[in-house]
């Protein structure tokens, strides 16, 4: 909206940016976690189960797929945010300065 002031609080930035390396982990912990339910389904069931064990390893790997690729998105976003929170700073500090100067030489 026109006229609206944008505040940016940098510490939320990194917040943010913490949640989603830790979701990216934890999506990655989770999509690991049935791994080779498909061979265990071979081993126990044996070939009365062959069509069911084949489902499990697609359902497996499109799992996979969609586990990496959301670890992969949260941890980019994380890394946006870092770097976000880090261009802020850089130019708060950088405007910081250039007001001190010219305050101490009456530009003002």
């Amino acid at each position: 909206m026109p006229g609206d002031e944008l505040r940016v609080v940098t510490a939320h930035l990194a917040e943010l940016a913490g949640t989603q390396g830790r979701a990216a982990t934890a999506i990655r912990t989770a999509t690991a976690v049935a791994e080779g339910a498909d061979e265990v389904v071979r081993q126990t069931h044996g070939a009365v189960a062959s069509a069911s064990a084949s489902a499990l390893t697609a359902v497996l790997a499109a799992r996979r797929t969609a586990g990496t690729r959301m670890a992969d998105i949260s941890a980019d976003l994380s890394a946006k945010l870092s770097a976000a929170a880090k261009r802020y700073e850089q130019a708060d500090e950088a405007m910081t300065g250039v007001l001190r100067g010219q305050m101490q030489t009456g530009q003002i």
